[in-house]
């Protein structure tokens, strides 16, 4: 799969979750929002589930369909018109690169205002303003891989799955769901 589809999917899980949350803080003022207190707030983000790849996804075929280019020739074309090369580009900076192509892509699709061009020289790069269609409900998705109990509230992701596990479950000195624990005989 595309770097920038799986990015534009990251993305768009991210607005939604942060949105979930913030309107959870509305309703009810104890909710702790999980980026507060330091630390990214990608740190914080469970995985990416498929219905954020299923509507990034649907963006990108809009996208491909209105430039007549795949993705990431929208991408390179991006490129060319601020005067880069993408084949000039080492590894990290293609990655760095299409990272922030695709977080512009969801931010236009979302019609949030930011855009590519805000930044970088105009072209004609057409995305439609989409509504996320395939998003779980977040607080459905945010149970501890472990105790199975609501883990919205203090929680970090597995260091190897990413599974949200509450902090009660947190093993020391690493920081392992129980199946992965299972995995290394550790369980």
């Amino acid at each position: 799969m595309s770097t920038i589809v799986e990015e534009i999917a990251r993305v768009l899980w991210l607005q939604h979750w942060m949105s979930e949350h913030e309107e959870r803080l509305n309703r009810d003022p104890e909710h702790e929002l999980p980026w507060r207190g330091g630390g990214q707030t990608d740190e914080r983000l469970p995985p990416t589930p498929s219905g954020a790849l299923i509507d990034a996804g649907r963006i990108v075929g809009m996208v491909e369909d209105r430039a007549s280019l795949q993705i990431d020739a929208c991408w390179a074309r991006a490129l060319k018109r601020d005067g880069r090369d993408w084949e000039q580009l080492n590894e990290y900076d293609t990655k760095e690169s299409k990272e922030e192509f695709a977080y512009c892509v969801a931010m236009m699709a979302l019609g949030t205002g930011v855009s590519w061009m805000d930044d970088h020289e105009d072209w004609d790069l057409e995305v439609p303003q989409v509504e996320s269609m395939h998003m779980p409900e977040v607080f459905a998705e945010l149970r501890c891989g472990t105790c199975d109990t609501d883990a919205c509230h203090e929680w970090e992701n597995c260091d190897e799955c990413r599974q949200p596990v509450c902090l009660e479950c947190r093993p020391h000195p690493e920081f392992l769901c129980h199946g992965c624990r299972d995995k290394r005989g550790e369980g």
